[in-house]
């Protein structure tokens, strides 16, 4: 899904652009400390575009976080593909992207070697998550110069941004304050057809069960946070076919706290 920004379009910015940015807003913090913050995002899942329904559009690029990849030498032309650094293009890309883009390029804190042993599928101790939660846990500052680049060259939509603070319960920055108006003028002007009767989402009971059980824990949380949160740990236990859209748990979230859905 390879995709071109210019610098002048002003509903995306890359995330070391959004730090320095933030910071300037909330002095208490560096730019370092809302890198890592980003960091700890990504690698926990939470900036991932999130599953669709059947009919929703997925790859719209306001949809996914974007990386400047080095193209494969077998696509360059021979007098390109000994260059260094190769030529590069921007995709829309996923934790997982980015992790498999950072230990290829040795971006990640430490050896490489021992890397590939915990994304190895081979390995005794192999779980899916045990590269995520270590990146989540090691400190932007611990990562290599190269790595520390990368990441803040990410480039994010606003909009994306935007809805994330509000999952965590924050107010967006003020240079996300724009992207939020539009994005929630968007939601009113698009009537959604609420879901009728029990959906049919194998994960749909399971997902009740967590906002109830999260909403009796947090009371002061939003209904997009506990939404969010109850989808993120759903995702632990089910494939993504089998989950409904975050969108679509925001919508019957009045009916789930009152008791029905599952």
């Amino acid at each position: 899904m390879a995709a071109y920004f210019s610098p002048l379009d002003t509903e995306y910015l890359r995330l070391g652009q959004a730090a320095a940015l933030l910071t300037r807003e909330r002095g208490q913090c560096t730019a370092a400390d809302i890198m890592d913050l980003f960091k700890r995002a990504l690698f926990s899942g939470e900036l991932d575009a999130p599953p669709f329904e059947v009919g929703e559009t997925r790859n719209h690029p306001s949809n996914w976080l974007h990386m400047e990849i080095e193209a494969p030498r077998c696509t360059l032309p021979p007098s390109q593909a000994g260059l260094k650094p190769r030529p590069k293009e921007l995709y829309g890309v996923n934790r997982g992207t980015v992790a498999s883009v950072l230990l290829t390029t040795d971006a990640l804190p430490g050896d490489r070697a021992d890397w590939e042993r915990v994304f190895d599928i081979g390995e005794p101790d192999y779980r899916q998550d045990n590269a995520f939660s270590a990146l989540v846990a090691i400190p932007f500052r611990d990562f290599p110069e190269h790595g520390r680049q990368e990441l803040e060259a990410i480039i994010a939509p606003k909009a994306k941004l935007a809805l994330w603070f509000e999952q965590c319960g924050q107010p967006p920055p003020a240079f996300l304050a724009r992207a939020a108006e539009t994005r929630r003028g968007s939601e009113m002007e698009v009537p959604e057809a609420r879901p009728s009767g029990r959906p049919q989402k194998p994960a749909w009971p399971r997902i009740a069960q967590l906002v109830r059980q999260l909403a009796s824990e947090h009371p002061h949380w939003q209904k997009k946070r506990l939404a969010f949160e109850a989808w993120s740990r759903a995702r632990e236990e089910f494939s993504e076919h089998e989950l409904p859209s975050v969108a679509t748990i925001q919508r019957s979230m009045v009916e789930i706290l009152d008791g029905g859905s599952g």
